[in-house]
């Protein structure tokens, strides 16, 4: 899709400055998907899962694409578990074709996958959200396909949830993440 960061293979967005030399951000590429860095991090291993083609979210993968994103997620948990000792919490504000935005705030399916050290249930509640158990990833199609955005959450324990807040917030779980953990700053374009 025209103008969009993540269309380009990952080659548009914006690269990491270490000590004045200029980094990519994306560590891992396959023929389906890339893995990078994501800009302005939350914690050491906050990493974005993004398909190479556009699509608006998860929710319009087909099965062959789900399997090889549930492979590759399952594989960055693992690592990212073992690398820091943490459990690994994963969201994405799905976009709808005909909702709008659900609070993402580039515009092409991407899934955070951050290691934290406890649930963030309790802080969504308190959110005032609705927040509905679902049996796998494949019920986000059922959003895709009514046009319908939304909020998907991968809890510690592996549990999903779709969540359900009123008003829509851009970057939500980027605020909820801050919020809980003291780290200040939620906008990623101000955390650069």
């Amino acid at each position: 899709m025209e103008n969009c960061k993540f269309c380009n293979g990952g080659n548009d967005i914006i690269p990491i400055m270490n000590q004045g030399i200029v980094l990519n951000r994306k560590i891992y590429e396959d023929e389906k998907f890339y893995v990078s860095v994501s800009a302005g991090a939350l914690f050491e291993g906050h990493l974005l899962i993004i398909p190479k083609k556009h699509y608006l979210s998860v929710g319009e993968f087909g099965q062959n694409v789900i399997e090889k994103f549930l492979h590759l997620q399952e594989g960055l948990i693992q690592i990212l578990k073992q690398q820091y000792n943490k459990e690994v919490i994963c969201f994405e504000h799905g976009t709808g074709k005909f909702a709008g935005t659900s609070g993402a705030s580039v515009i092409h399916a991407h899934v955070h996958l951050l290691p934290v050290k406890d649930s963030l249930i309790p802080e969504i509640k308190m959110n005032g959200c609705i927040i509905t158990s679902i049996g796998s990833v494949y019920d986000l199609q059922k959003c895709a396909e009514s046009g319908e955005s939304y909020i998907f959450y991968q809890d510690i324990n592996r549990k999903l949830f779709m969540i359900e807040k009123k008003e829509k917030q851009s970057q939500f779980f980027r605020k909820l993440i801050c919020d809980k953990y003291n780290l200040g700053e939620w906008d990623w374009h101000k955390r650069l």
